[in-house]
């Protein structure tokens, strides 16, 4: 099952059973559920793991951060946004991916951070506002 996206991706995540993800944005904690995302860092190929059980917010590794992004052009946000989000073991592989990616603009996001972001602009939406 897709979540945020016709198309499944590198993501899942978790409530009751697992459902791929084309945006496994951290957002998901706003839909109020206890949410497990997991995916894997696009330099290095090792998993990234993000939970969210009620308020509180687990990462692995420890490390880890977020790009959120976007790609040039029209489309669909699943293409132009879900497509240039990515999970990272941490700031150094982030970097270096923003380095071979010029062309996606966007920010690297400590894991509060990335968390506040996605409840600002998916939140109402996942919340039926």
């Amino acid at each position: 099952m897709a979540l945020f996206g016709a198309e499944p991706s590198q993501y899942s995540a978790a409530h009751t059973g697992t459902a791929t993800s084309t945006c496994a944005h951290p957002s998901r904690a706003a839909s109020g559920q206890d949410v497990t995302v997991s995916s894997s860092d696009p330099v290095d190929s090792r998993p990234v793991t993000s939970n969210f059980i009620g308020s509180t917010a687990g990462w692995e590794p420890a490390e880890a951060v977020v790009f959120i992004g976007r790609r040039d052009g029209e489309g669909t946000a699943a293409t132009v946004c879900c497509a240039a989000l990515n999970f990272f073991t941490g700031r150094t592989s982030a970097e270096q991916w923003t380095r071979q990616h010029p062309e996606v603009k966007g920010q690297i996001a400590v894991q509060e951070r990335a968390v506040e972001i996605g409840v600002q602009t998916l939140g109402p939406l996942l919340l039926g506002e």
